[in-house]
């Protein structure tokens, strides 16, 4: 071994007994302290919809503020049921986790009518903004309340008809796949936890 990793050794050796008590101890106080905490803050909130299948219910979320934490965002049923449907978002996180009501955001999306929308070239952008409530943590997130102002926005170009009678048109069957999507969910809010 090395001169410098024997000399490292003998001074950790070295180090008062009460230096070493007070680091440990010190150590594990702050998470007592910590868990017995109640936080309140802003966060705000990132979400990347899935590119490769735009129904698929699980998203990649980030949480930035008084929470910085990342994860998965499954949209859900009421009775907690993975959907495409869902009016509830169940937040997995790698600290702990929490339940999203979007009942009052979703109303105010799906009977908003498109921002713009062009069928000469098959393209829509839709979105809106509403609010949700947070709720059922879990984790470091335990007894979670509070209330995230949310604005999807979505982008694509639709598919057009290949053959037949509609050949070169746009096929704006909702069930068709869309040739390329862009889609952005943001939000920010106040949050109490803890």
């Amino acid at each position: 071994m090395p001169n410098s990793d024997k000399g490292a050794k003998v001074k950790f050796k070295a180090m008062p007994a009460a230096l070493i008590l007070a680091a440990v101890v010190g150590a594990t106080a702050v998470p007592a302290t910590a868990a017995t905490m109640t936080t309140t803050g802003t966060i705000q909130v990132w979400v990347t919809p899935n590119p490769a299948n735009i129904q698929s219910p699980v998203s990649k979320i980030v949480i930035t503020g008084v929470i910085g934490d990342w994860g998965t965002a499954t949209t859900i049923t009421k009775s907690g049921t993975p959907s495409g449907n869902g009016n509830y978002v169940k937040i997995a996180l790698q600290k702990g986790g929490f339940e999203v009501n979007s009942v009052v955001l979703n109303q105010k999306t799906n009977n908003a009518p498109p921002l713009m929308q062009n069928i000469t070239t098959c393209t829509v952008v839709f979105g809106g903004t509403g609010p949700t409530t947070l709720f059922n943590g879990t984790g470091a997130y335990t007894g979670m309340t509070g209330t995230i102002q949310i604005t999807e926005r979505f982008a694509g170009i639709g598919p057009r008809f290949t053959s037949g009678a509609k050949k070169g048109q746009c096929n704006t069957n909702s069930n068709s796949e869309p040739v390329a999507f862009y889609g952005s969910i943001t939000g920010t809010g106040k949050v109490t936890f803890g």
